[in-house]
């Protein structure tokens, strides 16, 4: 199971539901960020004009701190918040020079990262072919894939090989899931009552603090010059992302494309289809694309302009997801079962 791979002995229960899986300690080999983080504590918000960063658009949120219990409502100006810790160590730190040096070995000797084992037992993947477009167009579209180079690896993953020299990849992806998971339950939880959802469905597992969230994964992804990444919606309930460039664009209500340049610190938090779903469309799924300029004519072989480091929060492939019972109107947006939303997406990217 995934609690005992990226958990520590858990915390005393909230007074009003059993134990949490997100109320466990995390542990980040660096150093636990969970020590040096304030507990935040939720009470009812104020009203408070947001902080605008991103082309006055984009609010930030400090969620370990005064902004506690705000994101569901920033999420709704337009799907997306720049995420903050201000110091204090609570967002996870990647290794984006490994994973630059891990991208050119990948591509230029391909047969010594064949033998590593996590990569022969298919739990690191190493791919090109999507065409993200796609998921929104249908079978309409021709698949023409993206350009850019993707690891990815789920939280399933874990236990299943012998990561070795690869146990830092392990590290990133436990760090990331222990802060985005339990960040958005705490959020949820706390913002919407959840006492009264149907069983099995993400709400109802969710105030039982029993769903594990096990359909997410990481994804690491190198653009080279003229790479790109056509406009998407992510599968999941959010999106966390630590990038090193520029190329991001999010598009608006109207069309409009506008560049979401990447923060110094902390990272840009949006939210996926299942987040929709759940708000019954109160909080839209971002779409968005990564665009990047020409190539110079003398660029004689690929090299890494921008890395994209990727946590996709998606549910437990059986978890059913609905509407939350206070965003329900009575023309509401039908269930799904995740793991059948993500397969029916991920045919449409690979064209399987």
């Amino acid at each position: 199971m995934l609690s005992s791979a990226c958990r520590h002995p858990q915390e005393q229960p909230r007074p009003e539901m059993q134990q949490s899986f997100y109320e466990s300690r995390w542990t980040d080999p660096r150093g636990s960020f969970s020590q040096s983080c304030p507990q935040a504590q939720y009470t009812t918000p104020l009203p408070r004009a947001p902080n605008l960063s991103f082309s006055q658009m984009v609010p930030t949120l400090n969620p370990w701190t005064h902004d506690a219990g705000n994101l569901l409502a920033a999420l709704r100006q337009m799907g997306a918040v720049y995420i903050t810790d201000d110091g204090l160590g609570c967002l996870p730190k990647q290794s984006f020079g490994r994973w630059r040096d891990l991208w050119y070995e990948a591509l230029f000797y391909p047969a010594a990262f064949r033998r590593k084992q996590a990569t022969r037992a298919w739990q690191l993947r190493f791919s090109q072919g999507e065409d993200l477009q796609r998921t929104l167009e249908g079978h309409q579209k021709s698949h023409t894939p993206d350009v850019r180079y993707n690891f990815g690896l789920g939280v399933e993953s874990l236990h299943r090989c012998n990561w070795g020299d690869l146990q830092w990849v392990c590290d990133e992806l436990c760090n990331s899931f222990a802060v985005i998971s339990r960040l958005v339950f705490n959020e949820l939880t706390n913002a919407v009552p959840l006492a009264d959802e149907p069983p099995k469905t993400l709400g109802s597992l969710l105030y039982q603090g029993v769903e594990q969230f096990a359909g997410s994964r990481m994804r690491h992804s190198i653009y080279p010059y003229n790479g790109s990444c056509t406009e998407h919606t992510d599968y999941g309930v959010v999106t966390f992302q630590q990038s090193t460039a520029a190329g991001l664009q999010a598009q608006l209500p109207n069309g409009q494309w506008l560049p979401l340049q990447p923060p110094d610190t902390g990272g840009l938090l949006f939210a996926g289809d299942m987040l929709e779903r759940m708000t019954n469309g109160q909080v839209r799924a971002l779409v968005h694309r990564v665009c990047l300029d020409p190539s110079p004519a003398s660029l004689s072989e690929p090299s890494a302009v921008r890395q994209s480091h990727i946590l996709f929060l998606q549910p437990d492939r059986n978890t059913l997801v609905r509407p939350l019972r206070p965003f329900c109107t009575g023309n509401d947006m039908p269930p799904v079962r995740y793991g059948d939303w993500h397969k029916s997406k991920t045919s449409l990217a690979f064209d399987r």
